[in-house]
């Protein structure tokens, strides 16, 4: 199962959820991060998935070029997260600039997590 997020909750919509088969060695989910325009090509962005109390449980960083052209190939940027590190639970999915954290995320969404 693939998990889409491309952008905050709105109106009575609840988080998203995944449902994973046993075995599956990781959690797959789409980000589509909208980044602004003037942003530098070379700029980096920081995705990172945390748990319900906010722990950090995984991270990456990618270029914002490499984000657009993801964007502008397939659509959307796919992370494996390995199942080990989110197991059943409620997460928080986010992009945001890495070298300012205190910036508003580019993305930011709740979504939970479960065996099947």
């Amino acid at each position: 199962d693939l998990l889409s997020i491309d952008g905050p909750l709105r109106g009575r919509e609840g988080p998203k959820t995944l449902t994973i088969a046993p075995g599956q060695p990781y959690v797959a989910i789409a980000l589509l991060p909208v980044v602004p325009g003037g942003a530098a090509a070379d700029a980096s962005l920081r995705m990172s998935i945390d748990d319900d109390v906010g722990t950090e449980v995984w991270s990456s960083t990618i270029r914002v070029d490499a984000v657009e052209r993801y964007l502008e190939g397939p659509g959307v940027v796919t992370i494996l997260v390995p199942r080990t590190l989110v197991p059943d639970g409620r997460y928080t999915a986010r992009v945001r600039f890495a070298d300012d954290p205190a910036r508003a995320p580019l993305l930011e969404t709740p979504f939970i997590v479960r065996s099947r």
